[in-house]
């Protein structure tokens, strides 16, 4: 399922995608052409405070990618009065169960937009696709990764099973057929 429209440019169909995003082909309204607009990968998940502070920075540095997370605010003067067992909701005394920490960062790891708490807000912010390619120039999966002496990565192709039974107090390996 493809957006109908991204501001003035009525989507058409989907030319592509790849690991930065995908390419839609579309009309320009205003010059009536057809165009492709290139859609930048953007990871979005919950979060908090707890959860984006270091944790989003993370995940974008290490997909070269920008990640939106977003969490809402919710305390116990949220619920409303006829929800059932609201009582028991708001017994332990915690009237504070999500404190936000909606925040944008980019592919370097650094803040676009840091972490809001306690705020409700909308957040807006320009991205940069440029960015997302000079990330993705600097990863490095080889590099370093390929020092045999450091990392060796082996396949197992045989058959594996989820369970292994040993004799109890016999320490001898089970028959093959068990493993």
């Amino acid at each position: 399922m493809h957006p109908t429209s991204i501001g003035s440019f009525q989507v058409q169909r989907e030319l592509g995608r790849g690991g930065m995003g995908v390419v839609y082909l579309a009309t320009d309204t205003k010059l009536d052409r057809q165009v492709a607009i290139k859609a930048l990968h953007i990871a979005v998940w919950p979060g908090s405070r707890r959860n984006t502070q270091d944790i989003t920075r993370f995940i974008a540095r290490e997909g070269r990618s920008y990640v939106l997370s977003v969490s809402s605010l919710m305390h116990a003067g949220a619920v409303p009065a006829n929800i059932p067992h609201r009582e028991l909701m708001i017994a332990d005394g915690d009237l504070r169960w999500a404190d936000g920490g909606s925040c944008i960062a980019g592919p370097d790891g650094e803040w676009v937009i840091a972490p809001v708490v306690d705020t409700e807000t909308l957040l807006i912010a320009e991205l940069d696709h440029a960015k997302v390619r000079q990330q993705r120039h600097n990863f490095d999966p080889a590099g370093h990764y390929a020092r045999p002496d450091v990392l060796s990565l082996t396949l197992d192709q045989r058959c594996q099973h989820a369970i292994t039974i040993a004799e109890r107090g016999t320490g001898e390996e089970p028959p093959p057929a068990m493993k």
